[in-house]
C-alpha cells in the first residue's frame, strides 16, 4: 500500500502478509508492533466490495494484544478473494456485512498468518529516531506530510502550586470572565446525568448513548465536545501542548479552499487581519503562523484536529473575528478552535470509547437538556415492571 494514501508515518510501519487456501485468497498490510494508535482501522474488502466484520476485526486485534500496549490499536487493511457462490451478501440490509462459507476457518488462517508476519517483524524491527528541535528552532524536521500532524515534545510537566501561580500572574481579566461565566451558566441536572455516566457507544458522528444511574440517554456528541473544548480552551488559556505540520501549509491555499473569492480580497484578509494577529494567536492559543504566512502549528486539544476542516477555521479566524472587545476576540477564536475539535472527535470516534469520556472534574456542563441535546430514551426501571408484567 503506497504511502501516499495513508502518509508516511503509518506507511512505513506496515508489512504485508498473504496467504492462500484451499478456497480463498487474502492479502493486505498491516502494522507492525512499533505503532500504536488510540483506535482501529481496520479496511476490509470481499471480492472488491468494501464491507465490514465484527468478528474478523475482533478476531485480528486479539492477535495484536500479545504486541501493543494495553488500549492500543492497530491499522488493517484485508482483502479476501473467494468463490462468489461461497458469499452470502444478505445477512445486512445495506449490503455493509457479507457472510463467507466456513469463515470462521478462513478468518482464523488470517489470523495466523498475521501473528506469523508479526513475530518475524519483532525480531528485526527498525526504529526511526527524531530530532527533538531545539528552543529556538523556526521549523520541525519531521519528515510527514501536510495530511499529516504530530506533536512536538512535551513540555515539562508542573506541580499543581506552579500552574496555579502562573495563571494567577497571566490570565487577562476578560478571560477570567468567560471562566465565572461557565458557574453561572451551570445546569445541576445536565452536571448529574453527566458526572455519573458511563458511556454505551456510538450512534453516528453525532450521536451517542450514555447509561446514568438507572436511564439511558442519547446525547448530541458533536455539541457537547464543542462545550467541553471551549471551556478547555479557556481555563488552560496559552498552556497547550503544540500540534506542528510539517511542511506548513500557505494561509492563501487553505483560503482559496474554503472562499470563493479573489485573489486580492484574500490577500487582503491575510494583510489586515491574519498577519497582525500572528503574536497573540500564538502566546494565546498555540496557533503559529510562520512569517511565510503559512499555518505551522495548532493546539491538541482531547484530539488531533482534522486537518480537512483546517479551510473553514482559517476562513473564521479571517472574517468572523473582531477585534474592538479583547473579551469577545477571546471567546470567538476559542469558539473556533472547539469547533474544530467536536468535528475532529467525530471522525475519531470508536465503537466503544469517546476522547472526552469519562467527563473530567472542571468541565461545567451547561443545561443540555432543555435544548434537547441530551434525550431520555429508556428507563431501566420501567423495563423492569414491564417484563415482570410479561
Amino acid at each position: 500500500m503506497p504511502s501516499q494514501l495513508i502518509g508516511p508515518t503509518v506507511g512505513r510501519e506496515l508489512i504485508d502478509f498473504s496467504i492462500q487456501g484451499t478456497s480463498f485468497i487474502a492479502t493486505g498490510w498491516v502494522t507492525n508492533a512499533t505503532y500504536n494508535q488510540k483506535h482501529s482501522q481496520f479496511i476490509l474488502f470481499v471480492n472488491g466490495r468494501l464491507v465490514e466484520s465484527a468478528s474478523l476485526k475482533k478476531g485480528i486485534e486479539s492477535v495484536y494484544s500479545s504486541f501493543l500496549p494495553k488500549r492500543t490499536k492497530p491499522f488493517l487493511y484485508v482483502s479476501i478473494k473467494v468463490d462468489p457462490n461461497r458469499v452470502d451478501v444478505n445477512i445486512h440490509p445495506t449490503k455493509a456485512e457479507v457472510q463467507i462459507l466456513d469463515e470462521d476457518q478462513v478468518f482464523q488462517s488470517i489470523q495466523q498468518c498475521i501473528n506469523h508476519r508479526l513475530l518475524q517483524d519483532h525480531t528485526s524491527r527498525t526504529f526511526f529516531p527524531q530530532a527533538i528541535p531545539s528552543s529556538n528552532a523556526t521549523s520541525t524536521d519531521h519528515p510527514i506530510m501536510p495530511s499529516r500532524i504530530i506533536p512536538i515534545k512535551k513540555p515539562t510537566k508542573k506541580t499543581k502550586t506552579e500552574q496555579s501561580k502562573e495563571q494567577a500572574l497571566e490570565i487577562p481579566s476578560s478571560v477570567m470572565s468567560l471562566i465565572e461565566e461557565f458557574e453561572l451558566r451551570r445546569d445541576e441536572e445536565t452536571d448529574r446525568i453527566l458526572r455519573n455516566a458511563t458511556f454505551v457507544g456510538c450512534v453516528d458522528e453525532d450521536r451517542i448513548i450514555l447509561q446514568s444511574h438507572s436511564k439511558v440517554y442519547l446525547v448530541h456528541a458533536r455539541e457537547m465536545s464543542r462545550q467541553m473544548a471551549f471551556q478547555s480552551i479557556i481555563k488552560n488559556f496559552g498552556n497547550f501542548e503544540k500540534i506542528v505540520l510539517d511542511p506548513p501549509i500557505p494561509l492563501h491555499q487553505l483560503l482559496l479552499l474554503a472562499d470563493d473569492q479573489s485573489h486580492s480580497s484574500i490577500q487582503a484578509m491575510i494583510q489586515d487581519v491574519l498577519e497582525p494577529a500572528r503574536e497573540i494567536l500564538e502566546f494565546c492559543f498555540k496557533i503559529v503562523i510562520n512569517q511565510e504566512l503559512e499555518l505551522e502549528a495548532l493546539p491538541r486539544i482531547y484530539v488531533v484536529p482534522d486537518v480537512t476542516q483546517l479551510p473553514c477555521f482559517i476562513s473564521g479566524l479571517a472574517s468572523r473575528m473582531t477585534w474592538e472587545e479583547e473579551e469577545d476576540y477571546f471567546r470567538g477564536v476559542a469558539s473556533l478552535l472547539a469547533d474544530l475539535t467536536s468535528l475532529s472527535i467525530g471522525q475519531s470516534l470508536g465503537d466503544t470509547t469517546h476522547p472526552c469520556f469519562p467527563i473530567g472534574p472542571d468541565f461545567v456542563p451547561p443545561d443540555l437538556c432543555s435544548d434537547g441535546y441530551i434525550v431520555e430514551i429508556a428507563s431501566l426501571g420501567s423495563l423492569f415492571k414491564m417484563f415482570e408484567r410479561c
